[in-house]
């Protein structure tokens, strides 16, 4: 649901953030350990504020944070992508021709070349010819700069979904898209200060976590001497190794704001859920409902 009444940014985080350790601290440069096509990322605080406060925790868990572009160009992503193909090829015109993707896979760039061809040979009849097309060529275009390990532009994956981007962007920013991620916005202040520079969601499924002693380390160092005092410490804190620039915190998320992100994020973990019926299933359910008297 929108809001009439404009939130400022200020209202949404904390610009100064006190050294003491808090839930919804935001911090640069907190490794990934390999899992997000990056060294390096920006997370947020996720451990409760009394074990921060009283001590009793010896680490530190974090959300890694990604811009909507490297969202957007992550396997999560990549079950849109995967639909997309799928809802393309459901037509009557491609029964032939349908390539199964796993969800969380691109589809196999040289099948798509091959619909591009017979299309473009007049081997598939099909209405819309150019904007197919155009989307085939898109996702391929897509695929291609993935491959090579870089980020697609916002304007790459908008020219796959055309007019249904903007309702994929609105979903994201309402935390109405899927419940492993959640919104947060740029922090809108100058470069040379910033940590959120572009609007960003935190991934619900990539907690991570350090030590804390790592981060404390940080608030006694400055960018100059952080590598000579990490150095120091790599016997004591071994994971030191994947820290390859120095950490800082600039931000911390505020009040409800911070409250709804704790929320979504227990309530993906605590459900419990159950199996999904099969398609035989649910319809043979459904014809018995029907024969109900």
């Amino acid at each position: 649901m929108t809001s009439e009444i404009k939130i400022e940014i200020k209202e949404i985080y904390e610009f100064l953030p006190p050294l003491s350790f808090r839930t919804g601290d935001i911090w640069s440069c907190l490794p990934t350990f390999g899992s997000l096509r990056k060294d390096l990322t920006s997370g947020i605080v996720l451990t409760p504020a009394c074990d921060l406060a009283n001590n009793k925790c010896e680490s530190i868990t974090y959300l890694p944070i990604l811009t909507i572009a490297e969202y957007c160009s992550h396997p999560t992503f990549f079950s849109e992508i995967s639909t997309s193909v799928s809802d393309l090829f459901n037509r009557p015109e491609f029964q032939n021709y349908i390539f199964p993707t796993k969800r969380f896979q691109l589809p196999n760039k040289s099948n798509l070349q091959y619909i591009i061809n017979e299309i473009k040979g007049n081997k598939i009849k099909i209405k819309e010819r150019e904007q197919i097309l155009e989307k085939l060529n898109a996702i391929t275009h897509y695929i291609e700069i993935i491959e090579k390990g870089e980020i697609a532009p916002i304007s790459v994956v908008e020219s796959i979904f055309r007019q249904k981007f903007s309702k994929l962007l609105t979903s994201i920013i309402t935390n109405s898209y899927k419940n492993d991620i959640h919104f947060l916005p740029a922090d809108n202040k100058p470069n040379s200060s910033s940590l959120l520079k572009e609007h960003s969601v935190a991934l619900f499924r990539y907690p991570m976590s350090i030590p804390i002693g790592i981060l404390e380390l940080a608030q006694i160092s400055e960018s100059t001497t952080w590598k000579t005092i990490s150095q120091a410490y790599f016997k004591e804190f071994p994971s030191l190794v994947h820290f390859l620039d120095y950490p800082i915190k600039f931000l911390s998320l505020k009040n409800d704001f911070l409250a709804d992100l704790i929320s979504r994020y227990i309530s993906m973990y605590i459900r419990l859920g159950s199996r999904d019926f099969t398609e035989s299933t649910i319809q043979e359910f459904s014809n018995q409902i029907k024969e109900q008297v």
